[in-house]
């Protein structure tokens, strides 16, 4: 299921989700769900457990190490933030996203090997950019598995960061291109949970209301044989409505007008199916006259001008 959007490594993240299924729902938290945070915090606590005595000779023995490791960490916080700040304004300003993936990659791989999530989904992003740029299946596949790992670990390191999971669900889903239906049908779940983990940590974030808004639509648009497939897999296949899929593009259109020629061009296609043409034609025609930037703008525009000579 490859969802139109902008721009966990131990087990394959749907099969952790289904696990987390079986707990009532007010039990799970989107962090238990959807991470290996959880795990490594109850590994980590267990231990602290059974060697707390230790703690206070741990401490004194690091002590005098302490001062330096502190210049160091706040040396390699301020490299991590300049080289985002160098990113981010690349980005918005259009630069040519193989300078930014070289950029941040020499970054990540270089000798100091700094591990910072906002500088990860950054590379995420950027990975995924500069598949949209390649022809050949392999090498795309290689970029979209690369932004996946540096996205999961970047939910790893902060678990808080809006960014970090929405670009887990981005990639998540461009994975999807390359496994089997099953497998994005047991994907389907983990990416609305970060997608509804990103709106619920930073509500003004019209690409995440977005985002969810597409998954919506997508489980509402379901052909009959992806519904029986996902039968097959789960008691209760996801499901979701139009309705629920236009209330989140709507509210999208609201945090940031104009934003997207994908929201646009989803608002007409959700009018269309709940026939409602008035509409429909309203937002198709908006689509057409945004700014063209990118390979999904142009794809968007082009869909809107078709979607538009039927109604």
């Amino acid at each position: 299921i490859m969802f139109a959007v902008r721009g966990l490594m131990a087990v394959r993240s749907g099969r952790t989700f289904l696990k987390a299924l079986s707990l009532p729902s007010s039990a799970v938290s989107f962090s238990t769900m959807t991470t290996r945070s959880t795990l490594y915090e109850r590994k980590i606590a267990g231990f602290a457990s059974l060697v707390g005595g230790l703690v206070g000779i741990s401490t004194m023995l690091s002590l005098s190490n302490h001062s330096d490791n502190a210049c160091k960490g706040a040396e390699e916080t301020n490299a991590s933030i300049l080289i985002s700040q160098r990113a981010e304004k690349a980005y918005q300003d259009g630069e040519d996203p193989n300078a930014i993936y070289d950029m941040l990659k020499e970054y990540i791989n270089g000798e100091k090997n700094v591990r910072s999530s906002e500088v990860l989904w950054r590379f995420a992003r950027a990975c995924r950019e500069k598949s949209l740029l390649v022809e050949k299946r392999e090498e795309k596949k290689a970029l979209i598995m690369e932004g996946h790992k540096a996205a999961e670990e970047a939910v790893f390191l902060d678990n808080n960061s809006f960014a970090a999971h929405k670009w887990v669900a981005i990639m998540v889903n461009n994975v999807g291109e390359f496994v089997s239906t099953k497998q994005q049908l047991l994907d389907s779940f983990v990416i609305k949970v970060h997608f509804e983990r990103a709106c619920e940590l930073n509500p003004s974030d019209a690409t995440s209301r977005h985002l969810l808004g597409v998954w919506c639509f997508t489980f509402a648009d379901l052909s009959w044989f992806k519904r029986k497939a996902a039968a097959t897999v789960f008691a209760t296949p996801p499901t979701s409505s139009y309705e629920e899929a236009l209330g989140h593009f709507l509210e999208a259109e609201k945090l940031d007008p104009g934003f997207y020629t994908m929201n646009a061009l989803y608002l007409g296609k959700t009018c269309m199916r709940m026939k409602d043409k008035g509409n429909a034609k309203k937002w198709l025609t908006q689509c057409v006259g945004m700014k063209v930037q990118n390979p999904e703008d142009e794809q968007a525009v082009k869909e809107a001008k078709t979607l538009l000579s039927k109604l």
